[in-house]
């Protein structure tokens, strides 16, 4: 929990003065690799804080904080995952309710635990692709592909579907 508030504290310093607006984050994980999925199971939960309004690029490209904590448990196994990265997003179109693309370097947090699992905490590099959809500075939803370096001879890339609402 200490981790989640340092990091909500970090992103919330370099959103600005924006950072008034607050909400939930929530998303699914789809891993690729059949050996993580027999391990994690075929869908993990993505949650997160949002801090600041959503912010949807103009037609010029901008740069923002992305930060996520990914979970998954099956049995005694469990994984926490938290890509930190800053991402680079350009808009579709030019109306109010703007579609975007981006790709998302990442330093990626993992952790493993369980019977037969080595216990602990790795860093390793990640790159997101992605594209969403921001209506006005209140809601998104994004999806894409996460490639993610390899854990202990573990592959954590996948697909992710995310939305967001501040308040």
């Amino acid at each position: 929990m200490r981790l989640v508030g340092a990091l909500s504290a970090l992103l919330g310093g370099l959103c600005g003065q924006a950072s008034a607006q607050v909400g939930p984050e929530y998303g699914v994980w789809r891993p690729t690799d059949a050996r993580v999925k027999q391990l994690f199971g075929d869908t993990w939960q993505n949650l997160g804080l949002g801090l600041g309004p959503v912010r949807v690029p103009e037609k010029k490209a901008s740069w923002t904080p992305d930060f996520q904590i990914i979970g998954a448990r099956l049995g005694q196994n469990r994984l926490t995952l938290v890509p930190v990265g800053y991402s680079w997003r350009r808009a579709i179109s030019g109306s109010g309710n703007r579609g975007y693309f981006g790709i998302t370097p990442e330093i990626v947090i993992a952790r493993t635990e369980g019977p037969n699992l080595p216990t602990g905490w790795r860093t390793v590099g990640g790159l997101s692709v992605l594209v969403g959809q921001g209506l006005g500075e209140k809601f998104y939803i994004e999806g894409g592909y996460n490639a993610v370096g390899r854990v202990r001879n573990l592959n954590f890339s996948g697909w992710n579907l995310a939305a967001g609402f501040r308040f």
